[in-house]
């Protein structure tokens, strides 16, 4: 009886441990792809801003091909 009840507790503290630990890791990733977002769209903002930066100072190399160049 003892050692049932002892297996029983045993068991179920184990499975509150393992649904906290669990919760635990879900909100642990879900922070870390907020932090993730945030850092890629400002990221995206600092490359499209230097890029405007660089087409406005020499905006005839925008889209043009480069000349000179042998296939080889």
């Amino acid at each position: 009886m003892i050692q049932q009840v002892a297996q029983e507790t045993a068991e179920r503290v184990a499975a509150e441990t393992a649904a906290r630990v669990s919760k635990q890791y879900e909100a642990a990733i879900a922070e870390l792809t907020r932090t993730i977002d945030k850092n890629t769209k400002r990221a995206l903002k600092s490359v499209r801003t230097a890029a405007d930066i660089a087409q406005s100072v020499n905006p005839a190399k925008g889209n043009k091909a480069k000349k000179g160049k042998k296939k080889g």
